[in-house]
């Protein structure tokens, strides 16, 4: 299968470890359009739904609102950027730009106080050039920002571009050109020369222009201009040859992403330190571009493996971010991806078969370097067998066993090579397959197994050939009768029948022995027998920790390292001591598969689920997880150390690689930073503070405080450890928990230092301490000022007191007099107040229109009040302006404000500004104030008030004399008190009036209904329908058919005696009008001598509990019969179904009948026949109007005309919706 082409060359497939970030674990959509790391670390993740910061561990989310002018205006995000002054950009897909300060958490809205033709409507891209200038690929063109004024200027006139040119994304070189992205193709603004370069303007010939196609993405590396297009091509420039290369990627065949092109469409272009480019491939996965190698390798996509590439869809956009520690994270619409290659210290492997699709996958047993370097790899599965690799592990030759017949004979335990031509594989089946590496041929060989299975074979010091046996101990096998003679008595065995080997060891004059629950015996070769046993004595701490020893290998003259169930042993041979590791000692368990000696002199250690590295010589031990590329931790086997130095683990599915050669040194973790403050956990603002070294000071009263820190290594996050320390709180460092986090409660005033440091997996602590100073302030009363502050205080009131004393006595008397004058005011208001309301409740009684009791109040009230004028105001009919309704003094009649009419509108003078403002006003000068208008004569005291009703404005009092600073605040009292009594007296009026026009509409539509009804019921008892229907029943007689006729006779006398009877009432139950249709249809069917069928189905409703309009629905099926059905040839069918639905019942008529429109022309082809007329459905139709107004309630009906599948009519469905809550007592 092709992948790609460049220069001839295929791409080659790798695999990646990808962690993986979603909404699963606190992405806040999956969608994710632009990644950015700041100068301090920080990874800013850009969404459709919202901004994040991600330390790593814990994310901050930042999302729009509307309401508030600092925050985003939009939840898409498209573009992110930190400038040189370490500003942080963030572009939208359809807004402003912002910048946030993140001190604050505030954003400038660009947008936000500029003109329209400064406003920028989504950007694709934020970029700065070498001079400090910022850029942005916008929607609707090309943007600078003006730093002075604050905005955007749109720059794509003066860069020689159509204003209204579609653009893209765009890129900056070393010379600050800008390479531009449009729909015509790329070109390139030199803003030094003030030139544009395009395919119509191209002095030097550069083939870039040249490209006939829509330009999606740009980007400038080192020696070389990259672009893809909307044509499905990667185009590469090289800057120093002038030579244009294009390439393009195959889909990928037979899978999800396979669609009508061959193609993939290339989208993202970014560029990694080492020179690598990354392109997405939406429909495949990720493309990257080796430079020193001039090849592209494809991780593709696998969304069914845990810790494979995932994208959802094949539109998906990528977005691309490499962080400080060389992570890459790649955004899609499948959240985010994070790889790194360089953390990557074990690599997984399932051998591709060939050049096809085919992966060799399973459980991998055992591994053999042959002595030309290349590998056989063996399978512990049906039909595994072995596989053998070059030095790559790429595929060469798979071999199962000829003719085999029972399933388990290619299920292979182990490799031995013989000879150099032959190698041995012991099988489930008991047997061991003899692999001809001259022939390729493999055959099986039963005699040498001795019926049992084989778990390990080694060749001894003078070339004799040992084997570990399952169940019968240990095997020497006799190459010319290819006998095995065993030797199964174990010194001190256990009760079991069974003598299993599980590993072993030779060496000179001796074997040493693993055995399952035996020890670790010594078998003597020269006297073919066991002569000694380690087992373990629970008494005695320096014996072995375990009697099942799984490996065995030899670390020096002296030393032998052994893997048991209980940890590592190291043995001491000669002193015959043990010193077990286990999980005491920092093993991640106890149970260890195997063992392997790196040149280094570690010990790499196989445990269950885990794989470490341990120092035997100070027991320092480090564990290897996920995140150094192991995503199969399920072990079947043991470590393989080929001649190089590289270690091969079996998996089970596949195995995994590893060079302890190339594993650098343990480094130190960053920095931790402190990247939460919570005070009684609300978030405080600390960066800008720590950044300073400045302290933060909180009140006595925030004194519980929870402190969040991180180191921002992005790989290594889940594998940092954390040690804080508040010195005058905690005597020594504190390991925090997973949380990340340090909580304190109650603390005292003071001054405080926190402090935290990191730590990484091998305990090697970070270069530098972070550090916070925290002042909590005393309470008020503590302070030396408050103290001094209070003796001061107390001298002044002694001292005051004795004034105040004195000043009391000659004050007594003054204050006496003053509460006479205002007890004598305070009488007066009440008395006048008093006298306001009695006017209102005796004077106003038989005052019954709006005029009416504005003439009075006018009159008989306000002309007490020595007011020069008064005016009274209301809304015209459609409250655009106040008019003037009656008057005190100059305008003393209606025929005097007519003829000098003063309307006034909002905000016109006074009256407009209370209009405006619903508040009172008092002017005591009208002369200094502007607003003032005069009507017939100017005065110099205004005061105006507003009448108000439930806080809705209904008119004005406006008040005048010809003395300046006349009115008072009690003239204002005054005034709003009549004001509000105005409003009750006019709302009253008012609804008075409405309660009168409701009795009558009400009076006239009941009126209408009882017509409606008695109309429905004539209908109903269509004297046609009688006739017709004695008609048939004298047949029935006349023909004998007393039984038939006696029947018809006692349906049609029900039907007409529950019509009567139904035809006073305005409801019935849903049951009483299906029983009446039910007759009603049985007489037509009857009548039609049963040409038609007809069912009533009900839908889980209590027809009993539910009522409906009587005589509302037979008019319909009435027509439907008359209409629809009678004329047309064939099947005829009518249905009625009652439902509920959204709070509504709903009755469906449907007939399979001629239509409406075929109806309509053969009642027109029938001049002069006097045709059965059906008025039922127009009355029914009124009714319904009347008893939506009455009731307020949605009645109505909803006709559909149904057609075929060749456009002809094929019926009618007539739907009745009513309230499904309509009761007779309610109505």
């Amino acid at each position: 299968m092709l992948l790609c082409y460049s220069g001839g060359s295929f791409a080659q497939i790798e695999q990646n470890i990808n962690k993986h970030l979603s909404t699963k674990n606190g992405l806040v959509n999956d969608v994710v359009s632009s990644l950015y790391q700041d100068h301090d670390g920080y990874i800013w993740i850009g969404t459709q739904a919202g901004l994040q910061r991600y330390d790593g561990t814990r994310f901050k989310t930042y999302l729009a609102d509307v309401r508030d002018t600092n925050a985003l205006q939009t939840d898409w995000i498209s573009a992110i950027f930190e400038d040189s002054k370490h500003r942080l950009w963030i572009g939208t897909d359809h807004g402003a730009p912002y910048i946030l300060d993140r001190a604050s958490g505030k954003f400038y809205n660009f947008n936000l106080s500029v003109p329209a033709k400064y406003k920028v409507n989504g950007t694709w891209r934020i970029l700065e050039d070498h001079k400090g200038n910022i850029w942005i690929a916008g929607h609707e063109g090309y943007y600078k920002l003006d730093e002075k004024n604050r905005r955007f200027v749109k720059r794509n006139k003066n860069m020689g571009l159509k204003d209204d040119l579609v653009t893209g994304s765009m890129a900056i070189d070393r010379e600050d050109k800008l390479w531009l992205c449009t729909v015509n193709g790329l070109v390139c603004y030199d803003p030094k020369n003030r030139k544009l370069y395009s395919k119509n303007y191209n002095p030097q010939q550069n083939p870039l222009f040249e490209i006939n196609a829509s330009i999606e993405s740009v980007l400038i590396d080192h020696d070389n201009i990259w672009i893809t297009t909307n044509l499905r091509y990667l185009y590469r420039y090289d800057l120093r040859s002038n030579k244009l290369n294009n390439y393009h990627f195959k889909k990928k065949i037979g899978n999800i992403f396979e669609s009508m092109t061959d193609n993939e469409q290339p989208q993202l272009l970014s560029s990694k330190a080492n020179g690598d480019i990354i392109i997405g491939l939406p429909g495949r996965g990720l493309a990257t571009y080796h430079a020193d190698r001039d090849v592209f390798t494809i991780e593709e996509i696998d969304n069914t493996t845990e810790y494979a590439l995932h994208v959802h869809s094949i539109y998906s956009s990528f977005c691309m971010l490499e962080t400080s520690d060389h992570s890459v994270m790649i955004g899609s619409d499948g959240g985010i991806n994070i790889s790194n290659k360089e953390k990557q210290i074990f690599y997984p492997h399932q051998i591709q078969i060939g050049t096809g699709n085919q992966v060799k996958s399973g459980r991998v047993s055992d591994f053999l370097e042959l002595p030309d370097g290349n590998i056989l790899i063996s399978y512990y599965e049906q039909s595994g067998g072995v596989i053998k690799t070059n030095h790559l592990f790429n595929y060469q030759n798979h071999y199962l066993a000829e003719n085999a017949i029972k399933k388990g004979t290619d299920q292979i335990w182990s490799l031995f090579q013989r000879d150099d031509s032959t190698v041995w594989a012991p099988n489930q089946e008991k047997s061991i397959l003899n692999l001809n590496l001259k022939n390729n041929r493999i055959r099986e060989d039963k005699n040498l197994s001795q019926n049992s299975i084989v778990t390990t074979i080694q060749k001894g010091t003078q070339g004799e050939i040992w084997m570990g046996l399952w169940s019968k101990g240990l095997g020497l096998v006799n190459i010319d009768n290819k006998t095995v003679k065993q030797f199964n008595s174990f010194l001190n065995p256990e009760m079991s029948r069974y003598r299993r080997v599980q590993s072993i060891l030779v060496d000179f004059g001796k074997i040493w022995v693993g055995t399952f629950q035996n020890g670790l015996q010594i078998f003597d070769i020269q006297k073919e027998k066991f002569t000694s046993a380690y087992k373990v004595n629970e008494r005695d701490t320096r014996s072995i920790s375990s009697n099942t020893i799984l490996d065995i290998i030899r670390y020096n003259q002296d030393t032998l390292i052994l893997a048991t169930e209980m940890g590592v042993n190291i043995f001491d041979t000669k002193k015959n001591i043990f010193t077990a590791i286990t999980t005491k000692d920092g093993l991640p368990n106890n149970l260890v598969l195997g063992l392997m000696k790196d040149e280094n002199g570690d010990i790499w250690a196989l445990c269950s689920g885990a794989i470490c590295r341990i120092n035997i010589h100070h027991f320092g031990i480090t564990s290897y997880d996920i995140n150094d590329g192991i995503i199969d931790n399920v072990f079947s086997g043991r470590i393989y150390q080929l001649k190089s130095g590289i270690g091969l683990i079996a998996t089970s599915n596949g195995f995994i690689s590893f060079d302890p050669s190339e594993i650098a040194a343990s480094l130190p973790p960053s920095k931790p930073r402190i990247t939460g403050f919570k005070v009684f956990e609300k978030e405080r603002m600390v960066d800008s503070l720590i950044s300073k070294g400045k302290p933060i000071y909180l009140s006595y009263s925030e004194n519980s405080i929870k402190i969040e820190f991180a180191s921002l290594d992005l790989w290594e996050a889940s594998r940092v450890k954390y040690y804080y320390m508040l010195e005058g709180v905690d005597e020594d460092w504190v390991k925090a928990g997973k949380n990340q986090s340090a909580i304190y409660n109650q603390l005292n005033n003071g001054k405080y230092l926190f402090k935290v440091k990191s730590a990484n997996r091998d305990n090697i602590f970070s270069e530098e301490i972070t550090e916070l100073q925290i002042v909590i302030l005393p309470p008020f009363w503590k302070t030396w000022w408050f103290i001094f502050l209070i003796l001061i205080l107390v001298i002044v009131i002694a001292y005051s007191l004795i004034k105040a004393r004195e000043r009391n006595l000659r004050a007594i008397d003054k204050e006496k007099i003053k509460v006479e004058q205002l007890n004598a005011i305070q009488y007066k208001s009440e008395l006048e107040h008093e006298q306001i309301v009695n006017y209102f409740t005796t004077s106003l009684v038989d005052k019954n229109t709006v005029d009416e009791v504005l003439w009075d109040v006018a009159n008989n009230l306000i002309s007490r009040l020595d007011f020069t004028d008064c005016m009274l105001y209301l809304w015209n009919e459609d409250k655009t302006k106040m008019v003037q309704r009656a008057s005190y003094g100059s305008k003393d009649s209606a025929e005097r404000i007519e003829e000098n009419r003063f309307d006034v509108i909002s905000g016109q003078g006074l009256v407009g500004y209370v209009i405006q403002t619903k508040q009172p006003i008092v002017v005591s000068d009208t002369s200094l104030d502007a607003r003032y208008r005069e009507d017939d004569q100017r005065r110099f005291s205004e005061i105006t008030v507003p009448i108000l009703y439930n806080g809705e404005l209904m008119g004005v009092i406006d008040s005048e004399h010809a003395e300046k600073n006349f009115f008072s605040s009690q003239h204002m009292q005054i005034l709003n008190t009549i004001a509000t009594l105005i409003a009750n007296k006019i709302n009253s009026i008012w609804a008075e009036n409405t309660l009168q026009h409701n009795k009558i509409e009400i009076h006239r539509m009941n009126e209408q209904l009882s017509n409606a009804r008695l109309e429905a019921l004539r209908s109903q008892m269509n004297p046609h329908f009688i006739f017709n229907s004695l008609n048939a029943i004298q047949e029935c007689i006349l023909t004998n058919n007393v039984d038939a006729a006696y029947e018809y006779l006692s349906k049609f006398s029900k039907l007409q005696r529950m019509v009567l009877n139904n035809s006073s009432k305005e409801f019935i139950t849903l049951g009483s009008e299906l029983e009446m249709l039910q007759l009603y249809l049985s007489l037509e069917s009857l009548r039609f001598s049963q040409s038609f069928t007809y069912n009533i189905e009900v839908d889980n409703i209590d027809t009993n509990e539910v009522y409906v309009a009587s005589m509302l629905i037979q008019p319909y099926v009435e027509n439907a019969i008359w209409h629809g059905l009678r004329n047309k040839e064939g099947e005829k069918m009518i249905s009625i179904r009652c439902k509920e639905e959204d709070g509504k019942l709903k009755i469906i008529i449907d007939d399979n009948g001629i239509g409406r429109q075929k109806a309509a022309m053969i009642k027109a082809q029938k001049i002069g026949y006097q045709q059965h007329e059906s008025k039922g459905t127009v009355l029914t139709e009124e009714r319904m109007k009347l008893l939506s107004i009455k009731y307020q309630a949605e009645v109505h009906v909803e006709i559909i005309d149904k057609m075929n599948e060749n456009n002809e009519p094929s019926g009618t469905t007539i739907t009745i919706i009513l309230p499904n809550d309509l009761e007779p007592n309610n109505m």
